[in-house]
């Protein structure tokens, strides 16, 4: 697993401290019924567990609502089965937050987690300075699907230019 990303270095100590913190956080025990439940090899496991990682480090330091892609989203609803590990462990020693499951309630619901969604992607590109997996994130570069996402400055400033990225729900 990588230490770090491209942005790495512009991160606040307390920043790097909490992904180095969610790196090293052992998931191990949620690996077999990954690989079983869902056909993954363990490379590819271990890759969404990652990326799982990456998104809730996106939510804490940006401060905004976001949303995980279908296939972060299973480890999430397979690690919060292990409720010791994830409110004790994770949530309180490695996070020293709480980190809530909101699931989408259909309806006018989609749309927001939608946007979400996009959000996610325009953290994932600024914040952690390069794309997010094709593969585990359902995205191609260049579509009209989510739009205002911003990609230059700082995720802390507020200058924003635009990048849209197509999104695959299905």
């Amino acid at each position: 697993m990588l230490d770090t990303f491209p942005n790495y270095s512009r991160l606040s100590i307390e920043e790097q401290q909490l992904w180095m913190r969610l790196k090293q956080f052992n998931l191990t025990p949620i690996i077999p019924s990954l690989i079983q439940e869902n056909s993954w090899s363990l490379e590819f496991t271990d890759r969404v567990i990652l990326e799982f990682k990456k998104y809730v480090f996106l939510s804490v330091v940006s401060h905004k609502r976001l949303s995980p892609s279908q296939l972060v989203d299973l480890v999430w609803h397979k690690f919060l089965l292990y409720t010791k590990l994830y409110w004790e462990d994770f949530c309180s020693y490695t996070l020293a937050q709480p980190f809530h499951h909101h699931p989408n309630q259909g309806g006018d619901d989609l749309s927001k987690y939608q946007q979400m969604y996009c959000n996610t992607l325009t953290c994932y590109l600024e914040i952690l300075g390069e794309q997010p997996s094709p593969d585990i994130w359902q995205v191609s570069m260049g579509s009209e699907n989510c739009q205002s996402a911003p990609t230059s400055g700082s995720w802390k400033n507020t200058e924003i230019d635009c990048i849209t990225f197509q999104i695959d729900l299905n």
